[in-house]
């Protein structure tokens, strides 16, 4: 079922956001207002800024959406 809904995805940058949301847990207003610096790579981390209820939260970045962020930087809102 996500391997479709990945599929049907009409731009890299889509695919990339649902990805980001579903192999890190992430709610859909926290992938878009991730930035290319929330991303640490060699920490395997990501830093989500005010999440729910306004607390900065870190969630694991697993090794498979590493290559995500290789493609290009995380689009600014």
């Amino acid at each position: 079922m996500v391997k479709r809904v990945l599929i049907m995805a009409t731009s890299l940058q889509a695919r990339a956001m649902l990805t980001l949301a579903y192999g890190c847990g992430l709610r859909a207003g926290e992938v878009v207002r991730l930035r290319a610096g929330d991303i640490d790579s060699e920490q395997m981390i990501i830093r989500v800024v005010q999440s729910k209820g306004l607390k900065d939260r870190h969630v694991m970045l697993p090794v498979i959406l590493v290559g995500v962020r290789a493609v290009g930087p995380v689009p600014a809102c």
